[in-house]
């Protein structure tokens, strides 16, 4: 019995620093992305950012966005429905020249989203930015940006689990 005892306490600290480093793992993918913006490198972002999914999910965003507008105008008005095919032939290209990793960049520094910060290759400063991040469930981590003193809600970035401890960044939300 004394000679499984060094294995099985072995094994149990084993599994503590696997569980730790599993949970933690998020932690580490945001700091990562932090001192990638805090070095104004955005290519370094890349691997933290799925960004054909977060393209989507800003055009999703903005399309259901948009709906909502035009169904509350349908009735009163009979180009709602012209005014949102122009909506989103617009919205697309936009939004794929916004969600690059330059504007992701900004982003995370709590800037909304601009064809300024799509050109642009200065991100604002992200010590100006106040976070809050957690888990909603064992494969997601929402992430909550925004600029201290700005008075607009926060940006909202999901993040997904990749293989055991990576992570990326496959949905961005502006509240309203």
């Amino acid at each position: 019995m004394n000679s499984q005892r060094p294995v099985i306490v072995v094994s149990i600290l084993l599994a503590l620093v696997a569980g730790a480093v599993l949970y933690a793992s998020p932690y580490l993918a945001l700091y990562r992305m932090r001192e990638a913006v805090r070095a104004r490198d955005a290519v370094a972002l890349t691997p933290y950012v799925d960004f054909p999914a977060v393209r989507e999910s800003v055009k999703a965003g903005i399309n259901a966005r948009i709906g909502t507008e035009i169904a509350k105008d349908a009735g009163r008005n009979p180009f709602a429905a012209l005014g949102a095919a122009f909506a989103a032939a617009i919205v697309n290209p936009l939004v794929d020249a916004m969600v690059t990793p330059e504007g992701m960049a900004a982003m995370l520094s709590g800037e909304r989203p601009s064809l300024e910060h799509a050109a642009s290759k200065t991100p604002p400063d992200v010590d100006d930015v106040e976070t809050v991040a957690r888990y909603v469930g064992v494969d997601r981590f929402l992430l909550t940006v925004h600029q201290r003193g700005d008075a607009s809600p926060p940006i909202e970035f999901t993040l997904e689990r990749v293989g055991l401890a990576g992570w990326k960044v496959v949905g961005v939300r502006f509240p309203d």
